[in-house]
């Protein structure tokens, strides 16, 4: 297994274009020097009021396919 870890911060109106469909993934560059590609709807259990705000690990298999989303922070 993998891990990769980020900051996230967007706000409400970033995550509108979400739920209107006029994004579906989302670029973040990870501690680890990487640039890596995540579908939005894996952050939907983390989405508040204010939007999206943390720090996050993305655990993946060794073939880098999704296994799970925590906030860490």
């Amino acid at each position: 297994m993998k891990q990769f870890t980020f900051r996230l911060s967007l706000s409400s109106e970033e995550i509108m274009l979400m739920y209107q469909g006029h994004v579906r993934r989302l670029v973040v560059r990870c501690e680890q020097g990487l640039t890596l590609e995540l579908a939005l709807e894996k952050l939907r259990p983390f989405i508040s009021i204010s939007g999206v705000h943390g720090y996050f690990r993305l655990n993946t298999q060794d073939d880098h396919r999704f296994v799970s989303l925590e906030r860490i922070k």
